[in-house]
């Protein structure tokens, strides 16, 4: 499954696409465009179906306190597991 792209602004200004699991992007260093700020903040990221692909649940993981790499170090029923705690 793909990965979401965001619309991002640069520091100079400039708007771009990036993966929305590029490090930087989760890690703050980077603004949502303000149409994507807004976008978010309207619709909360929802948790993927628990038989959703391995790469969907890295990128929720990723958007929701893992860093990327933590997140590529599981697998898709740790990630669920660690995720869907009750």
């Amino acid at each position: 499954m793909a990965v979401p792209m965001r619309t991002i602004v640069n520091a100079n200004g400039r708007k771009g696409r990036v993966a929305a699991t590029y490090p930087p992007l989760v890690a703050g260093e980077l603004k949502l465009a303000p149409k994507e700020r807004r976008a978010q903040a309207e619709n909360p990221d929802e948790m993927p179906a628990k038989s959703a692909s391995t790469e969907t649940w890295r990128s929720y993981a990723a958007r929701n306190g893992l860093t990327s790499d933590e997140a590529e170090a599981l697998t898709r029923d740790e990630l669920v597991a660690q995720f869907t705690k009750e």
